[in-house]
């Protein structure tokens, strides 16, 4: 357990081993119950963690390879910088996000990803920044 594991992610099917401290943080204390004897459903995280420097704060949530995304989504224009978020695609359900200075969109992205939304009905308005994400739920 912990951010040098690997396993199969449920929303994507695919092996993954996000490497980060509060994934691994998660993963060993449901491994820790299952060593206790606790009866588990199957583990399921959608990782995501915070960073910050030279007044850019990204985020990023969920399985953001591109090498599995079938597609990415750009939420917004050039004109919202230092603003960006690139949803990627899978099956026309988002799987994960990278944020640039859009915090606040993390929470209903998970919420999107966990429900498994299909954004075939609403790219149009997830593409557009002006929209409130949290409508989109």
């Amino acid at each position: 357990a912990g951010d040098c594991a690997e396993y199969p992610e449920k929303i994507t099917s695919e092996i993954s081993m996000p490497g980060n401290w509060a994934h691994a943080q998660v993963q060993g204390k449901y491994v820790a119950g299952m060593m206790a004897g606790k009866k588990e459903k199957p583990f399921s995280h959608i990782s995501s963690y915070t960073s910050g420097g030279c007044g850019l704060i990204p985020c990023f949530v969920g399985d953001t390879r591109r090498s599995i995304a079938d597609r990415t989504i750009i939420r917004g224009t050039k004109e919202d910088y230092p603003k960006f978020c690139e949803l990627f695609i899978k099956d026309e359900k988002i799987i994960g996000a990278i944020l640039i200075n859009r915090g606040h969109e993390m929470i209903p992205i998970r919420q999107m990803i966990t429900n498994q939304a299909d954004v075939s009905k609403i790219e149009d308005r997830l593409i557009d920044s002006t929209v409130d994400i949290k409508t989109l739920l």
